[in-house]
């Protein structure tokens, strides 16, 4: 999740625990928290709730479901037309 961030020019702060992400979304008036423990987005005032397999936890960083970034950030979803340049 952290490096879509960094890709999408987002804002953002991993704690030094890994337990939560907080930053905000284009503006600083529009904060965002993903409270991994709570298991919840909290942004422009709604509450997320995910599911235990929506936010994962790893060694190599934090990993958000897909669907969630155009639910909660309004991001288009990824082209599913790609085309490629070779056979």
């Amino acid at each position: 999740m952290t490096d879509v961030f960094e890709f999408l020019k987002i804002r953002h702060t991993l704690t030094p625990g890994r337990d939560s992400v907080t930053g905000y979304f284009i503006r600083e008036s529009n904060p965002y928290v993903i409270d991994l423990p709570g298991g919840r987005i909290h942004y422009k005032g709604q509450h997320f709730l995910l599911r235990p397999y929506d936010l994962i936890r790893a060694e190599t960083g934090v990993f958000l479901k897909l669907e969630y970034f155009g639910a909660v950030f309004g991001l288009p979803p990824p082209s599913t037309s790609a085309t490629f340049p070779f056979p």
